[in-house]
């Protein structure tokens, strides 16, 4: 339920900008024939009711998923309205509200989603059965009504004339109505019936009752309604001369009565707007031909740029191509160092950007620090950066281009930038077809629940690998399965784990004394030094993980800890730097360092110490694309201060408020 609720509530924060669009357009439209005000309100209904959408570059929809439907699961909740302006005014006070408190067991939107969605689901009940007794109760007003003619019946429990029914629709007129007034009000009661408006009006009411929670759609359908009846106004008089048309203003007069509560039937003569749609047959004037067709065209538009999602990223490689690219990951060594990809991996990358699916405008992650990113540089200078953002999973990923984000949910592309970074992925510069002939049994296991990699030694450099899916019991170690595996060097497997595209985690590592093998590794020797063979062998695992999936390199600095880091472009230079903030060399007490170098370089760029008396340092992605760095002061209450960074001098500068930080 909670699911349907999210969905329905990004449908309307959708269909809310296709009706400021409307509402603008009202104005802009006062001399167009009045059925265009009502196919406008279809275009808003259409967006109310499919849940799904054709993506095109001339979309206005600022964001066609403002809310994640994962939002509940999110350590920091956000919204992405597709507006700078909103997102910076939204997101902090959802954060501030609903960021889980450190040891929580539930997330707060976990509670409060489903409560919401109770609420509207309640509120839907209440409206429909509202409508039904509304329905039942004029059903027995009029089941003595008497038939005049045809479809029309004449009542003393009416005191306006209305259309009754959906079906079969009738016309119900009070008695003792003037026989002036009768012709004009049956005349616009059955344009109603053949313009189907019995049909559009309860349709409009059960878009409301489904999205009564949103403001914009209360206000909708009470234009809708007027405009509906404007619309059979203009219809009925277009043939009248000025004589009838005050006979017909008499007759809306006469009949008018007290606005009622809003309701999804009857469609009553004199209740909607009476003084301006008196206002609307006196002044009535024939459109002129061009007006017509430029009210038809603006409608198109409308259809075309509000029906339609934003475009998600496309990556067209023949039109700009990939000329060079690097990765790093921070997910296992203390610092990154950047690796150039190879022609072949680049060739890959060019052709998963241009594959990659379910990509949309997103500034969720815009902020956080890339744990693991690959940069490539276009033929025409510009870059992409392909970045992931959780420690844990590798399904937090986005892609910048030009300045904008979009949240990647492809999992494959997701696992392909995880493994790319990590190192594993040798697929595209190696080719299997020889490994596969000759361990065809290691390739094409069920790996839905991981993989078990059996390790045994010959000798003491001479490693054996084995593959079998994963069990959730251990295997007895004389197991036929076990028996029947043939060994394969640790680069061979490197190669044959990288095709299954899974995550390390997913990688079972179990050491095996195989039967045939005289020599005892180390980890099944008990030996007197207190170790334990359960100590010894997760070492062992260790190293054997470190031969398969490798140990990274470290960027150039000395041993002390680090608060933060993120890779940009610290001088402008076009060239992107890995940027770290450590602790001082008098262990981060009075001091802290911050510390860039080019991606792929063997040297330091800058390396600048600061007096510090800030805490809990660390690197700020703004909404207007600046990186900044945030410290957090000893004051009682902590204040948080965000300070500019320059290059000065060959060294780096930081500010706030035009101060500068003192260097050490």
């Amino acid at each position: 339920m909670s699911e349907l609720f999210l969905k329905i509530v990004n449908m309307s924060i959708s269909a809310s900008w296709v009706v400021v669009a409307v509402l603008a357009l009202r104005f802009c439209l006062k001399k167009a024939p009045k059925w265009v005000n009502v196919l406008l309100w279809g275009i808003v209904a259409a967006r109310m009711v499919f849940p799904f959408s054709i993506e095109s570059v001339l979309s206005l929809i600022p964001s066609a998923e403002t809310i994640s439907p994962t939002i509940m699961m999110e350590q920091s909740p956000s919204v992405q309205t597709g507006v700078p302006a909103l997102n910076h005014v939204i997101n902090p006070v959802i954060s501030g509200s609903f960021t889980p408190a450190p040891g929580a067991s539930a997330n707060p939107l976990q509670i409060w989603i489903p409560v919401l969605a109770g609420i509207w689901l309640f509120g839907i009940v209440a409206l429909f059965l509202y409508s039904a007794v509304s329905y039942c109760r004029l059903r027995r007003k009029v089941c003595e009504a008497v038939i005049l003619r045809d479809n029309i019946y004449q009542s003393e429990n009416v005191c306006s004339p209305f259309v009754l029914g959906i079906i079969r629709p009738k016309i119900y007129l009070p008695y003792h109505m003037d026989s002036r007034e009768v012709g004009h009000v049956i005349a616009h009661e059955q344009t109603h019936i053949r313009r189907k408006d019995h049909w559009w009006k309860p349709l409009g009411f059960l878009l409301l009752t489904i999205h009564w929670f949103n403001p914009l759609m209360w206000l909708s359908y009470v234009l809708l309604c007027r405009d509906i009846e404007l619309a059979c106004d203009e219809k009925v008089i277009g043939k009248m001369g000025n004589a009838q048309r005050a006979d017909y203003t008499q007759a809306l007069v006469a009949c008018s009565v007290d606005r009622r509560l809003i309701a999804a039937c009857p469609l009553a003569f004199g209740e909607i707007g009476v003084k301006e749609r008196v206002k609307s047959v006196m002044n009535y004037k024939k459109p002129a031909f061009w007006i017509v067709l430029a009210s038809v065209i603006v409608c198109a538009v409308i259809a075309v740029c509000f029906l339609t999602n934003p475009i998600g990223f496309q990556f067209d490689v023949s039109a700009n191509t990939i000329v060079s690219a690097n990765h790093f990951d921070m997910r296992n060594a203390d610092d990154p160092v950047s690796i150039e990809m190879t022609p072949a991996q680049i060739s890959e990358l060019n052709s998963r950007l241009a594959g990659v699916k379910n990509c949309k405008r997103s500034d969720k992650y815009a902020g956080l620090t890339p744990g693991y990113q690959i940069s490539a540089q276009m033929q025409d200078g510009s870059y992409i950066r392909i970045s992931g953002y959780s420690l844990s999973d590798n399904t937090m990923v986005d892609i910048e281009q030009n300045g904008k984000r979009y949240a990647v949910s492809d999992r494959e592309f997701q696992e392909y930038l995880s493994r790319i970074c990590a190192g594993g992925d040798v697929s595209a510069a190696f080719d299997l077809q020889p490994l596969r002939a000759q361990y065809p049994e290691y390739f094409d296991l069920d790996a839905s629940a991981g993989l078990d990699v059996y390790v045994w030694q010959m000798a003491p450099d001479s490693y054996y690998f084995g593959l079998l899916p994963h069990a959730a019991s251990p295997r007895d170690s004389t197991a036929q399965e076990l028996l029947a595996l043939r060994g394969a060097s640790s680069e061979q497997m490197r190669y044959i784990l990288a095709a299954y595209a899974l995550d390390p985690d997913d990688i079972h590592v179990i050491p095996w004394q195989n039967p045939i093998s005289s020599y005892i590794p180390e980890c099944w020797i008990v030996t007197e030094n207190g170790e334990s063979l359960e100590e010894k062998q997760a070492q062992y695992i260790q190293t054997v993980s470190a031969m398969l999936f490798g140990e990274g390199n470290t960027l150039l600095h000395d041993d002390y800890p680090i608060y933060d880091s993120i890779v940009f472009d610290v001088d402008g230079d076009g060239i992107d730097e890995v940027c770290v903030l450590g602790f001082g060399r008098t262990s981060g007490l009075f001091t802290f360092t911050f510390r860039a170098a080019e991606i792929g370089a063997d040297t330091l760029k800058y390396d600048t110490l600061f007096c510090t008396e800030w805490y809990d340092l660390s690197f700020i992605h703004g909404d207007d694309g600046v990186v900044r760095v945030q410290g957090i002061d000893q004051k009682e209450p902590p204040q948080t201060h965000l300070f500019d960074i320059a290059v000065v001098d060959g060294s780096i500068q930081l500010t706030e408020d035009g101060q500068s930080i003192s260097r050490y």
